[in-house]
């Protein structure tokens, strides 16, 4: 926890006590199964206010747009990795979807070829990325760092994706409360990462923190904005691959109102 401790200093006692016990939940045995749930080991997460502003600072403050100004056709993990990830959609991303949102969006989603919903929507920072994306059938242009809401009406999708960004999220509590917003019940959000970043980019306490308190930080965004059946997966190809960790979680089903009742 000592790498850590330095994004909770101004936090007062009980709240760095209460982010101290969460963040030092052991994790799984090295060697652990890869298709075990991860986290099903962890007791309970914290709220939201338990994590200090001074969290999500990052090293380079200045403006999302000029750094990402110019675009990059890169693929940020290596093969391997993004084969896993690809492999791993084809699993459970929702046959029958038909809308699907892949937020902080690029030149490619690493969707699997079968996966064909009518509508698969890109947001992302780069608009050359996003036209160059051939699995996308519509892009936004948006900065989630300068406004987290998403541009999008409540129950409009069944899937979201993020791959290798929620790292760089300055306001992840609020941006996974809109991804709940936007997904219909029973929709599913799947947030993917490694350990390569942008460092100067990357929140405080991702940079941080350990590889597996990170699976516990994307958990915790997920359950504070009211997802259930949270699963964490561990995709990674082999030692000398780039680690990829994916984290997801479902929107529960809505209750449904009643017949308006007449005490008449």
């Amino acid at each position: 926890m000592q790498r850590i401790k330095a994004c909770m200093s101004s936090s007062s006692t009980s709240t760095r006590a209460t982010f101290q016990s969460f963040m030092s939940q052991p994790a799984p045995p090295r060697g652990a199964a890869s298709s075990k749930n991860m986290l099903s080991g962890v007791k309970g997460y914290p709220d939201k206010s338990v994590f200090p502003s001074a969290c999500f600072e990052r090293q380079d403050e200045s403006d999302d747009r000029l750094f990402y100004a110019q675009p990059r056709f890169v693929y940020h993990v290596d093969d391997r990795a993004h084969v896993s990830l690809t492999n791993f959609y084809a699993k459970v991303l929702p046959e029958t979807s038909t809308d699907h949102l892949d937020i902080c969006s690029s030149w490619v989603s690493f969707l699997p070829k079968e996966y064909k919903p009518k509508r698969c929507v890109g947001l992302g920072m780069v608009r050359e990325e996003l036209d160059a994306n051939d699995q996308l059938s519509s892009a936004v242009v948006q900065d989630l760092n300068a406004s987290p809401v998403l541009p999008f009406e409540s129950d409009t999708f069944d899937a979201l994706t993020c791959v290798v960004s929620i790292d760089y999220l300055a306001q992840p509590f609020e941006v996974m409360e809109e991804a709940m917003r936007v997904l219909r019940p029973g929709g599913v959000a799947i947030v993917s990462f490694s350990n390569r970043a942008f460092w100067t980019k990357a929140v405080r306490v991702w940079v941080e923190a350990s590889e597996w308190q990170r699976i516990l930080l994307v958990a915790a965004y997920l359950n504070h904005a009211g997802f259930e059946d949270i699963e964490a997966t561990n995709l990674t190809a082999g030692e000398r691959g780039d680690p990829m960790y994916v984290v997801m979680g479902r929107v529960p089903d809505r209750p449904v109102p009643g017949p308006l009742r007449s005490d008449l």
